[in-house]
């Protein structure tokens, strides 16, 4: 008898698989954490990654649980790297 094996679930993982594209817990109280300590705001964070700071997409994300844009995912995953995110 075969039996599919599942792999392990990165918890470095952005996404929330069971919300899409929404990000998961873990990322949203780093983000929220990181904003509060350094007094900065998601659209700090948007403008910094390439998008219009103005953009209120992480914002309702960390606050809401609302899903990200994909073109979001891959530049917040780099700057999530780069600001320590383990």
């Amino acid at each position: 008898m075969l039996t599919a094996s599942i792999p392990p679930v990165n918890p470095r993982n952005l996404r929330n698989q069971s919300a899409g594209l929404g990000i998961s817990p873990h990322v949203r109280a780093f983000l929220a954490n990181w904003i509060s300590d350094y007094g900065s705001k998601a659209g700090r964070i948007m403008k910094v990654i390439g998008f219009n700071g103005f953009d209120p997409t992480l914002s309702q994300a960390i606050v809401g649980g609302h899903e990200l844009r994909a073109e979001v995912i891959p530049q917040l995953e780099a700057w999530l790297n780069k600001q320590g995110f383990r």
